[in-house]
């Protein structure tokens, strides 16, 4: 593989960001090359790791909209940070196509499929396809058990998610619930992968 190949292909897997530059790596998962679309003028910033706070694994949002333009400070914001910082990793975009096929597939084929795929659901969505009803109802779990329900709900306009987490006993009753409104989740998968987060974390808490 040639290196201009590795080079177009790679991107920063974001962990700790403590060497991810800012300005000269691609480690934002958007648009075509990954990378900021505009240059900041005498900015004191290098790493990513300067727009975190570590302490509450979050993005210092003031920092961020008060740098970079409104496009590039709501894609730096969207992304989602791990709640245990892991270590970088460079990691190579292309698909396994061209090792096998010598196909050529970059990132940005990538991206455009996706974005197809996704109309294309939407375009489903809107036919008015009628579901056959469900009948379900919620089933109390054992006398030693404690079962716990989450649902959430995403606004894509706002990039806005809430959750609510109810915890039961045997009996059904409520021993336990969280309601909580997150601001700026760009995918509704990361909103139910956030929502399950919190709900096993909420049993660890009732052990």
């Amino acid at each position: 593989v040639s290196k201009k190949v590795l080079q177009e292909g790679t991107c920063w897997r974001v962990g700790k960001c403590e060497n991810v530059s800012i300005f000269n790596h691609a480690w934002l998962p958007s648009f075509d090359n990954c990378r900021l679309s505009h240059q900041v003028i005498n900015c004191n910033l290098e790493y990513v790791a300067e727009l975190i706070d570590n302490n509450k694994r979050e993005w210092m949002k003031e920092l961020i909209s008060n740098t970079f333009n409104m496009v590039d400070a709501g894609r730096i914001l969207h992304l989602p940070l791990a709640a245990i910082p892991l270590e970088d990793e460079v990691i190579w975009t292309e698909r396994n196509k061209y090792v096998h096929e010598k196909i050529k597939k970059y990132s940005t084929d990538i991206v455009s499929f996706i974005k197809k795929y996704i109309a294309e659901l939407d375009r489903l969505e809107q036919t008015g396809l009628t579901k056959a009803p469900i009948k379900d109802s919620w089933v109390p779990p054992s006398r030693e058990d404690i079962k716990i329900n989450f649902d959430v709900g995403f606004n894509r306009d706002y990039f806005r998610s809430s959750l609510g987490i109810v915890a039961r006993n045997g009996k059904g009753g409520v021993i336990a619930s969280k309601a909580t409104i997150h601001e700026n989740v760009n995918l509704a998968f990361a909103t139910e992968a956030h929502a399950c987060l919190e709900a096993v974390r909420l049993g660890l808490e009732m052990k």
